[in-house]
């Protein structure tokens, strides 16, 4: 499989967040990642999409998530994890595994359009 290259994601999504560092420090904890997503929440985001290298962040990302449905109900996620391989998308148990950036385009783009035609 041939990388794409030029592709512009920007118009699948609302806000690109490329880190949740705080301070420089590039360190993460569920505490951290509830209280963004509170602040996300609070400024009308309804949906977050999180991708990430390393499982244990993708693990860490769903129970902060869980833990701020608590209080937002209507707070949907969605969870890819990074391979860098060509494996393509994965449904795992809660998340999905991706080989490269291109395979979460793909399907954000199919979800997409899942919910426009059913908003008709």
């Amino acid at each position: 499989m041939i990388p794409k290259t030029g592709f512009d994601f920007r118009p699948y999504f609302q806000k690109v967040v490329s880190t949740f560092d705080y301070g420089e420090t590039n360190q993460k904890t569920k505490e951290m990642v509830v209280d963004y997503l509170e602040k996300k929440h609070q400024e009308g985001y309804r949906a977050i999409v999180y991708a990430d290298d390393k499982l244990a962040n993708c693990q860490m990302f769903i129970e902060a998530m869980k833990l701020a449905q608590h209080e937002h109900p209507d707070f949907s996620y969605r969870v890819y994890q990074i391979l860098n391989n060509d494996s393509g998308l994965q449904e795992k148990e809660g998340y999905f595994t991706i080989g490269r950036l291109n395979d979460l385009l793909v399907n954000e783009k199919k979800i997409a359009e899942k919910y426009e035609s059913s908003a008709d």
